[in-house]
């Protein structure tokens, strides 16, 4: 059995669902990119990434195939008529494990630690970090000695301790010297270029995806109360490469799943050119209209999105790809960033009120 090398980011079986051809036992789709750049492509072809999912002996592919298997037949049952409602466990386990799976959830990862380390090495001169650290320090001096006395032959404690103030000052005095900024851009350095923060995405992701595939479901807590179709009957729906649209906050704020979490209002999953199942967790919240959907979905996607067809509606949506897939704004990483300068060094709420 051939090696699986190429790893559809986007669920093969559901991309055939917008295939906008077949030829000789292949199912085509338009894959649209910013420009706009447009290729109709095969579904073999469409959305794929080198080792995604890992290498085969990891095994998280086939169990995703195995996965797909079950969707495409679940999809099929809604396709002959079978009602939602008796489906929603089912329902909400597909939908959850797209949202999770998909590629844009890892690229943002890498992106805004980066950005953070960027910030922090940026900020690494100013006031709050070194009070931050003489707060640290003083806090936590005794605890951190006793925990190298401890390490020790029990000849050298009493002497340690007798001698402790001695130690402190000059701890003290190498932190006054520190040259903080050079410690982090060099740490900086190394994170970027050894490539670290992807690797560690990556491997966080797919403990992620792999550990909600051995539980058989997605969490309870964020489970919708109601499921229900919106329908195109001109055939216009697309689908992103972030496939799942969510409406957060007090229902006026759209973006992807994982940037609302508990407060998630609704989701929306293209299931068809012609339909997209939504999970309703707030009832009053209305519905978001087709091309709403779709002009989310292309601004939720990372690269593209994939249609039916190409023509004048999809040559507009291609402008709004990317343009929101990453959950936190730059002016909303600099108002983190400065709050946790401020904290810097403080004890941890937990330690404040043991």
């Amino acid at each position: 059995m051939g090696t699986r090398k190429r790893h559809h980011i986007v669920p093969r079986f559901l991309l055939a669902r917008f295939a906008s051809s077949s030829r000789d036992d292949k199912s085509f789709v338009w894959r649209v990119a910013e420009g706009p750049r447009a290729v109709e492509i095969s579904t073999k072809d469409a959305a794929v990434q080198s080792h995604f999912y890992g290498r085969e002996e990891e095994g998280l592919e086939a169990a995703l195939g195995d996965a797909e298997g079950r969707w495409g037949a679940l999809l099929r049952r809604i396709d002959a008529g079978t009602p939602l409602d008796p489906l929603a466990s089912e329902l909400w386990s597909l939908l959850y494990l797209i949202a999770f799976r998909a590629s844009p959830i890892r690229s943002a990862f890498t992106i805004l630690a980066e950005q953070f380390l960027y910030h922090l090495s940026d900020n690494a001169c100013g006031s709050e970090v070194r009070e931050g650290l003489r707060r640290n320090y003083d806090r936590a001096f005794d605890e951190e000695l006793e925990t190298v006395i401890a390490r020790l032959p029990p000849q050298f404690h009493r002497l340690i301790r007798a001698n402790k103030h001695l130690l402190y000052e000059r701890a003290k005095k190498e932190l006054e010297d520190m040259d903080i900024e050079a410690m982090m851009h060099g740490l900086l350095g190394v994170v970027t270029t050894q490539d670290i923060l992807s690797k560690a995405a990556k491997s966080g992701h797919n403990k992620g995806i792999a550990k909600l595939l051995d539980q058989g479901h997605a969490p309870k807590a964020t489970q919708p109360v109601a499921w229900q179709f919106l329908r195109d009957e001109a055939g216009s729906v697309v689908l992103g490469d972030s496939p799942v649209v969510a409406v957060g906050s007090a229902g006026n704020e759209i973006g992807a799943p994982w940037k609302f979490g508990r407060d998630c209002k609704t989701f929306y999953l293209p299931l068809s050119p012609r339909l997209v199942l939504v999970g309703i967790r707030d009832m009053s919240v209305p519905l978001l209209s087709i091309s709403d959907f779709n002009s989310a979905s292309a601004s939720l996607s990372e690269a593209a999105f994939f249609s039916t067809s190409f023509g004048d509606d999809e040559r507009a949506l291609s402008n709004a790809i990317g343009s929101r897939w990453m959950p936190l704004s730059e002016e909303e990483i600099q108002a983190i960033m400065q709050e946790t300068l401020r904290d810097f060094g403080n004890p941890k709420k937990s330690e404040r009120t043991e």
